[in-house]
Formats: C-alpha cells, sequence, structure tokens
C-alpha cells in the first residue's frame, strides 16, 4: 500500500494486518516487486528498495523530483531468464534512470 503516505504499508491479505510499515521521506505514488524486492519511489528523488520482510536493503537518488512508475525486465542467460535486474524509473524529469541490480548495486543513469 502506498496511499500518498510518507511510508510503504505491507499488508497479510488473509488476516487484513499491517505486518510492516517502511518509512520514506516523501510521499509514495510508485510501488512495484523486482524479484524479491518491493522497490518503491514518490514525491522525492530516490527509489527505495526493500526486503519483502520490511527492512531497508537500499536508498538511490535520482535525478527524478518524483517517481511515478517502475518497469523491471529480466536479463536472459544461457536461455534461462533470471530474476529481475534492469530497472527504469519514470517520474517528472526527462532522464530515465537505469538501474542494474545486482544484489542491492545499482548503476548507471542514461538521458533521453
Amino acid at each position: 500500500a502506498g496511499g500518498g503516505g510518507r511510508y510503504v504499508g505491507m499488508w497479510h491479505l488473509s488476516s487484513r494486518k499491517l505486518v510492516a510499515t517502511m518509512p520514506t521521506c516523501g510521499a509514495v505514488h510508485a510501488l512495484s516487486f523486482c524479484g524479491d524486492k518491493l522497490v518503491s519511489g514518490g514525491a522525492e528523488p530516490a527509489v527505495y528498495l526493500w526486503t519483502r520482510s520490511g527492512k531497508l536493503a537500499a536508498r538511490v537518488t535520482t535525478p527524478q523530483d518524483s517517481i511515478y512508475s517502475f518497469a523491471s525486465r529480466s536479463l536472459s542467460i544461457g536461455g534461462r531468464a533470471t530474476d529481475p535486474r534492469i530497472l527504469v524509473a519514470a517520474g517528472t524529469s526527462s532522464d530515465l534512470p537505469l538501474f542494474y541490480r545486482s544484489g542491492a548495486t545499482f548503476g548507471f543513469c542514461l538521458s533521453t
């Protein structure tokens, strides 16, 4: 759940209980799963990478003032698709930051 607050809430659906609250500096506008991690962004120039238990794995600054959408892509190695490794964050800037995920390591940014 994002909802525009300054946190990401993770809910257990069958019990309808909040199981994790993950604080951010700005209102959350975008959430996406990327492999075994949850990615969030919003009204700040940063992308957050969370574990499924709600722990912060990484916070990466971006050229975007706000993030509104994420897309991820798996790599094919030896004909087998891997976990999503490439992530793009779209927001208020004409820059489209591309991140390469190797654990919690992010990489480069391209400009359109």
